[in-house]
């Protein structure tokens, strides 16, 4: 796996920024970088799986903070056949102590504090009863330089690509705030980067496709103003 270190040089050789004196900051290709992670999190995130303890009585218990979406629950584990729960509104009346149902509760400002939650109809009744859940959780952001990424390689070019475009955007605002007589180069730099966005998008696109086990046409809302960090 690629190294933050690994990744920054990538990103400084695709933008020619590889002289003694380079114009970006490591902060700021770490900053770019670890956002292309969150966003390809949300279109390839990691498949994961986590083993819950039961509580006598207890139907909510957290989940890991990276967790985005639950693929499945089994409760309780080593049945044979396996019995997996079917999702439902907690608040449906006819959820609470029913056989069967599970529901999934992810603030919007998820932290420690306030974590992902996992909410089941039938409560446990003994605490050798345990919960599997399977889920999609959000790839590791990249903290020192030495961090290696959860992202697999075949998907590593679009890193570069988002770089690209972030860099971009960042030169056609630097130059809109210099003296007059430069600030012609403003529009060149907003093409350009509108450019490298389109191809990023078409490249995310292509690989969301191939990932695809049915394949088939995804359509792109290709405005870049669609998602910016």
């Amino acid at each position: 796996m690629a190294t933050l270190t690994e990744l920054i040089k990538t990103c400084q050789r695709s933008i020619n920024d590889v002289d003694s004196t380079t114009f970006f900051t490591i902060q700021q290709y770490t900053e770019w970088i670890n956002n292309a992670i969150r966003e390809l999190s949300l279109h390839f995130p990691r498949t994961l799986d986590t083993l819950i303890t039961c509580t006598v009585g207890g139907w909510i218990y957290d989940l890991p903070l990276n967790c985005l979406e639950i693929i499945s629950v089994e409760y309780p584990v080593n049945q044979d056949p396996p019995l997996y729960l079917t999702r439902k509104s907690f608040k449906d009346s006819s959820f609470h102590d029913a056989v069967g149902y599970y529901d999934f509760y992810k603030p919007s400002d998820s932290d420690a504090a306030n974590p992902p939650q996992l909410l089941i109809s039938e409560r446990a009744t003994a605490i050798t009863q345990k919960i599997q859940v399977n889920y999609h959780a959000a790839h590791d952001s990249l903290s020192t330089l030495a961090s290696t990424i959860t992202i697999p390689n075949h998907l590593l070019h679009l890193i570069p690509q988002f770089v690209h475009w972030k860099a971009l955007q960042a030169l056609s605002t630097y130059i809109g705030v210099v003296p007059d007589q430069i600030k012609s180069a403003t529009s060149n730099f907003q093409l350009d980067a509108s450019r490298a966005y389109q191809i990023y998008i078409r490249s995310l696109s292509a690989a969301q496709i191939s990932q695809s086990p049915v394949g088939g046409i995804i359509t792109w809302n290709t405005d870049e103003t669609s998602r910016i960090y």
